[in-house]
């Protein structure tokens, strides 16, 4: 008996090139709407679940002022409620159909800008032909590829294409001396080369080995089945489930990945479901999202970094975004906290935030040595022009005690054996303070 789909919902996620203040957005189309703050009723609820410093770095409250650090953060929807089919030879069906329900922009401090696609998709959908459309509709570098300098679309989508020209707009493409000619949506995916899913399934039944192929997408059945060319190996499956999976209740379980995050229930009904994309998505997977891209474009630019005056503007970024944005713990309850963490594993947020500080503080010692360097050059110089002063003013005492006169010879050769003197003096503490630091 085939494992019926009764519902699914998705949310293709990607980070966008530079696209204003949320403002200038709404001011260039008006359709683009702004998301309403929170009651203060609605609030002081919430705060009884979330940390009320999680909830303020990414809702706005209504009558209460934001801090200046979250000035631009801020989300915006576009409502398009459109349906729309996929053909493409990869689909095990004639067509995939979906509905473009809306699109998301989430903005944040230091000019980040995600985005989100979200999608209901139809319940005669097999599970196979959901899985084969959701690994072409993330792959945004595919849809048109060059060739021969003319770009030609990938895929048969019209109404889906003619809706991301809404975002289009937002986020021209950019070229690049590696591909000058990347297509119309290569603006989609700026950090990464694909979108990252958020899914959620409401299904008859399900398994550890249905959860991985969801997550994965890989096809269905394809780790039972070890003659499969996508079987994964035993030890990456286990990893996999053991590491990734989180299992509260016995009628969901989900799966925390890098590229997306999965949920899967049975005898659940829509409206049941309703935390996942409006409280989960919402709050916990776009906090850490915003954490992850963040993440990807400091360290980017510190490996970039022309300049000390540009890395000490880094070094205070990444101070002021940890101190507002980096949560150990966001919630009250158990399992917000523990789909947090899962999430914060999936997207391997802690272990590229430790690289990072290890970065930052090589770079807070090479800064601190320039600096040191910049001091001892500054030191010497004036060091030289007192060495030069005392050497006149010792010489010309001398000279008096003698009665030499200033271009005789004994004048000159003492002036001169002290100015090695002390030269070879300041040579040799220079090079004892060197070797011992």
């Amino acid at each position: 008996m085939d494992n019926k789909l009764h519902y699914a919902h998705t949310f293709f996620c990607g980070h966008l090139a530079a696209v204003g203040r949320a403002s200038e957005v709404q001011a260039a189309d008006k359709r683009w709407q702004a998301e309403k703050p929170l009651t203060r009723e609605a609030y002081e609820r919430l705060s009884s679940i979330y940390y009320e410093s999680f909830i303020d770095s990414l809702m706005q409250v209504d009558g209460q002022t934001s801090g200046a650090v979250y000035a631009d953060t801020a989300h915006l929807t576009l409502e398009t409620d459109r349906l729309c089919t996929l053909r493409h030879p990869k689909l095990p069906a004639a067509e995939y159909a979906f509905r473009l329900c809306r699109f998301h922009l989430f903005f944040f401090p230091y000019d980040i800008c995600l985005f989100a696609m979200e999608i209901a998709e139809e319940p005669e959908t097999t599970l196979d032909t959901l899985i084969a459309a959701h690994g072409i509709l993330r792959e945004t570098s595919c849809y048109e590829i060059a060739e021969q300098g003319i770009l030609k679309s990938q895929i048969d989508a019209p109404e889906y294409l003619a809706l991301l020209e809404e975002i289009l707009r937002l986020c021209p493409p950019r070229p690049s001396a590696e591909s000058p000619r990347q297509g119309r949506f290569s603006g989609l995916t700026l950090t990464g080369n694909k979108l990252k899913c958020f899914q959620i399934f409401i299904l008859d039944d399900f398994s550890d080995e249905l959860l991985f192929e969801l997550g994965t997408l890989s096809p269905v059945g394809c780790v039972a089945d070890h003659k499969h060319e996508y079987s994964p190996s035993q030890e990456y499956y286990d990893r996999i489930i053991r590491t990734h999976t989180i299992s509260a209740f016995r009628n969901w379980k989900a799966l925390a990945l890098v590229d997306s995050f999965t949920v899967v229930a049975k005898g659940r009904t829509a409206a049941q479901m309703w935390v996942w994309p409006n409280s989960y998505f919402r709050l916990i997977y776009i906090h850490a999202l915003y954490q992850k891209t963040l993440l990807f474009v400091v360290n980017r630019q510190f490996r970039s970094a022309a300049n000390d005056r540009k890395s000490i503007r880094l070094l205070h970024k990444m101070k002021e975004q940890e101190h507002w944005y980096a949560f150990s713990n966001i919630s009250y309850n158990f399992l917000p906290q523990l789909i947090y963490r899962a999430i914060d594993t999936g997207l391997d947020i802690a272990t590229e935030r430790e690289q990072l500080h290890r970065h930052l503080e090589q770079e807070a010692e090479r800064l601190e040595k320039n600096s040191e360097r910049r001091l001892a050059g500054l030191i010497l110089f004036l060091t030289m022009l007192t060495v030069c002063s005392a050497t006149y003013d010792g010489a010309s005492l001398v000279k008096d005690y003698f009665g030499w006169e200033s271009g005789t010879t004994p004048f000159r050769i003492f002036a001169a054996l002290l100015l090695s003197a002390i030269v070879i003096t300041s040579i040799s503490v220079w090079h004892y303070r060197r070797n011992k630091s």
